[in-house]
């Protein structure tokens, strides 16, 4: 089935599935794709900063306004991906850049 690598028992790779013929990788990707460049356009954003494709999403919609967005992370400040590690998350630690100081405060103004 399409859905059997969600099952945490089944274990399977996702290379497997690609080999085998079970998953299309190119109409993957471009549904991965569409969804980004949808996000992309939208006023604001919230989702999580330890996530690259939500990262991804959030530097498109400021690189395309030429500023940052509203947005608001769900689980950590902004993460810069593996450069440190930072304290502020309600999940735990995770490793990111705490952001500069005052960021968050003029993002919550702007929201």
């Amino acid at each position: 089935a399409r859905d059997s690598w969600q099952h945490p028992a089944a274990k399977v790779r996702i290379e497997a599935e690609w080999a085998g013929g079970r998953l299309d990788p190119w109409s993957d990707f471009e549904a991965v794709l569409l969804d980004v460049l949808t996000l992309a356009g939208a006023d604001g954003f919230v989702g999580k900063y330890t996530s690259n494709l939500d990262r991804m999403v959030l530097e498109l919609m400021a690189a395309r306004r030429g500023v940052m967005p509203p947005h608001k992370s769900l689980d950590a400040p902004w993460c810069f991906g593996g450069m440190g590690r930072t304290p502020h998350t309600t999940k735990g630690t995770f490793l990111c850049h705490a952001p500069l100081a005052g960021t968050e405060a003029a993002v919550e103004r702007a929201a």
